[in-house]
C-alpha cells in the first residue's frame, strides 16, 4: 500500500478563493478480489469530491463500475458530493 496526501497542485497557480483549500490524496493498493488499484481523490470546498481509479484488469474495472451507485449513496450519506467518478483499467498516470 502507498498513500500520499498533498495540496492540489492548482492551489499554487491560483490565488482565488475557489482554488484555495483543495486537497488531493492518492492511494495505491492490491486487494484480493480486485487486484491492483490506483485511486486519486480530489477534495474541494463544500464537500465536493472527484475520484479517478485505474485498475490492472478489465474485470476489476467492471466490478468497480457496478459499485458506483452504492459509493455515491454512501458519500452523500456522509455529507459529500461525488462530482466525478472515473474508472478505467490500464497504466496509472502519475
Amino acid at each position: 500500500m502507498q498513500w500520499e496526501i498533498t495540496e492540489n497542485p492548482d492551489n499554487a497557480r491560483s490565488a482565488d478563493s475557489e482554488a484555495a483549500g483543495r486537497w488531493q490524496t492518492r492511494l495505491k493498493l492490491t486487494l484480493p478480489m480486485l487486484g491492483g488499484i490506483d485511486t486519486v481523490l480530489r477534495l474541494r470546498p463544500n464537500g465536493e469530491v472527484d475520484i479517478s481509479m485505474t485498475t490492472d484488469s478489465e474485470n476489476s474495472e467492471s466490478r468497480l463500475r457496478q459499485g458506483a451507485t452504492a459509493l455515491r449513496t454512501q458519500m452523500e450519506a456522509a455529507g459529500l458530493n461525488l462530482t466525478q467518478l472515473l474508472v478505467q483499467h490500464g497504466e496509472a498516470t502519475s
